[in-house]
């Protein structure tokens, strides 16, 4: 309800997993003292931020929230570029809505103590991955996953050496899986399936010891050999390299 915004010294919101519908009532973004709100798998539609759209109008006004989770709505329109003044935020999941002929934008770049960010699932957020998210250090959790998504895998990415989970799973990423991945030394899932990369597999990817998870699979056009490094994933749980064009034989050291 609109009355939300009456409770001026709320912190706290939490309304996950619900049959909440409607739209976002605007004093909601004017509770300056929210940490956490989380209001994710519900209803609730319309943008996000009512400020994007024609006629409307609003100021963020959330100085010290630091999670954000709309994951699982009916949201559309475009991602709200004005979500780059949360300046405190350390997790935005904007996962499972239906945002539509939208970019990343390149001013999420001030959120500069991101650690969690997931766009995945929205079907329709196209163009690159901004090359300014390479300030975004902080990163360990990344996925655009399930998108229309292009361009090369960009170099930047390589030195956000604390990212843990990476997924560009399902997109239209296209061009080579450089050597300097092995840079990602603390990546325990890449998910890279789905898409149009080619080439080989670098051998370096053997020194990403901490993978659990490693997905190559429906690029169509990776070729080569498995590359023998690749055994050295001692705490692999799942490998995936269907629908390719890898030849050789699989080593008897599996």
């Amino acid at each position: 309800p609109q009355s939300i915004g009456s409770l001026s010294l709320l912190t706290w919101l939490n309304i996950h997993q619900n049959r909440i519908s409607g739209t976002l009532p605007v004093s909601l973004y004017t509770m300056s003292w929210m940490s956490h709100v989380d209001i994710s798998f519900n209803n609730i539609r319309g943008r996000l931020v009512p400020s994007e759209g024609a006629n409307a109008s609003v100021t963020i006004e959330w100085d010290s929230l630091v999670n954000l989770d709309v994951a699982d709505n009916l949201f559309t329109g475009s991602l709200p570029a004005t979500l780059s003044t949360v300046v405190n935020l350390t997790s935005l999941d904007l996962s499972y809505n239906f945002f539509h002929n939208s970019t990343l934008p390149s001013s999420y770049d001030s959120l500069s103590k991101l650690a969690f960010f997931s766009v995945a699932h929205s079907f329709e957020i196209r163009g690159t991955i901004p090359t300014s998210y390479v300030v975004l250090t902080k990163l360990t959790y990344f996925s655009v996953q399930e998108n229309f998504m292009s361009g090369s895998m960009p170099s930047f990415l390589f030195n956000l050496t604390r990212m843990r989970y990476l997924s560009l799973f399902s997109n239209f990423f296209h061009g080579t899986i450089s050597p300097e991945i092995d840079m990602m030394t603390n990546l325990v899932s890449l998910h890279l399936a789905g898409n149009f990369f080619y080439s080989t597999i670098p051998s370096s990817i053997g020194q990403l010891t901490l993978l659990t998870y490693l997905s190559l699979g429906s690029n169509f056009n990776l070729t080569g050999t498995i590359p023998e490094t690749i055994y050295n994933l001692v705490n692999l749980r799942k490998l995936s390299l269907h629908f390719n064009k890898l030849t050789g034989t699989i080593s008897p050291s599996v």
